[in-house]
């Protein structure tokens, strides 16, 4: 009689390992450390709009190298007294 043997992997599966996005390879990426957003390569810090929600789980991959802050909408946020951006409100 031949036994059966189970797949060990099922071909609709996806890699276990996930992928990093292009463009953040080998660099240290900011991420706001409240809403997960991470900021664009060389746009400014202090400029909402320089950050994005990325769009896939930057905590997925061990290999991606974060730096981790707040946005300026967090800051504000959480440190009204600190924060004085008017155009955040």
């Amino acid at each position: 009689m031949k036994t059966l043997r189970k797949s060990t992997t099922h071909p609709a599966k996806k890699s276990a390992t996930p992928m990093i996005p292009s463009g953040f390879e080998g660099r240290l990426v900011p991420i706001c450390s409240q809403c997960n957003r991470i900021r664009l390569s060389g746009m400014d810090p202090r400029v909402q709009e320089s950050w994005v929600k990325p769009g896939f789980d930057p905590y997925a991959d061990p290999t991606m190298r974060l730096s981790h802050g707040l946005c300026p909408s967090c800051m504000h946020k959480l440190y009204p007294n600190l924060t004085s951006v008017s155009h955040l409100h």
